[in-house]
């Protein structure tokens, strides 16, 4: 049926990606923990994406990425998913640079026109690669 298009929720409005300049320096070396999530990421992106909206339930609607009813992601949305599920804790984790990086990267990915699913995929994949 493909991906859910992005509707407003109860004045909630779609939330975009935050688009951060990223660093676009050299491979980032991260450990184990960051390679883990991005690889989890990059598995939701590939289940279902949701360019420049953080989630989405299967109705469309804006939902928050942690959400029990996320069905879609887009590449920053996907690892706060993915370390929610991972620690439990939600939000982004900013406190971890490397992730900061990787979804400054994401962000401007998602944004950008022609992107699939499978770019973001990829690129998280290759985080720590």
């Amino acid at each position: 049926t493909g991906t859910p298009s992005a509707t407003l929720d109860h004045d909630q409005g779609p939330a975009p990606c935050w688009a951060w300049e990223p660093d676009m320096g050299p491979p980032l070396q991260v450990n184990e923990e960051v390679a883990l999530i991005c690889r989890r990421a990059a598995e939701l992106v590939r289940q279902a994406w949701s360019p420049r909206v953080r989630a989405l339930d299967a109705e469309g609607r804006f939902v928050l990425p942690w959400s029990e009813r996320a069905v879609a992601w887009c590449g920053y949305g996907a690892i706060e998913r993915a370390w929610y599920e991972q620690t439990g804790q939600q939000g982004f984790p900013e406190h971890i640079s490397e992730l900061a990086v990787v979804g400054a990267r994401v962000s401007r990915a998602d944004e950008q026109l022609g992107q699939t699913a499978d770019g973001i995929a990829r690129m998280l994949e290759s985080v720590g690669s």
